[in-house]
């Protein structure tokens, strides 16, 4: 069994995680979401991958007059294969890149 415990800072609301994270689960099947904000139970039976994320707001990041929204996001990943557990962190971190240019 491999686990990874991450904590991330993420420029997210709560709400826009929320919703970020169904899309990431909808395009993943047969990856299951469950729960709301705080915290969500993930699992693949198929690659035998079960995930916990929870989230915790922080102080906003204030550049000048732009104010961005942080969250704390906490991931403790199990997979019974290595490789489903790398590939779901790359497809989590794609996900949820925000661009900007």
């Amino acid at each position: 069994m491999t686990r990874r415990q991450l904590r991330l800072d993420m420029g997210y609301r709560p709400d826009e995680f929320d919703q970020t994270l169904q899309g990431f689960c909808a395009a993943r099947p047969p990856l299951h979401c469950s729960g709301s904000p705080p915290r969500w139970q993930l699992t693949d039976d198929r690659q035998g991958l079960k995930a916990r994320i929870d989230i915790q707001s922080l102080p906003e990041r204030r550049i000048g007059m732009l104010i961005l929204p942080r969250l704390q996001v906490d991931l403790d990943i199990q997979s019974e294969d290595a490789r489903a557990l790398d590939a779901f962190m790359q497809g989590f971190h794609r996900h949820f890149h925000k661009g900007g240019g």
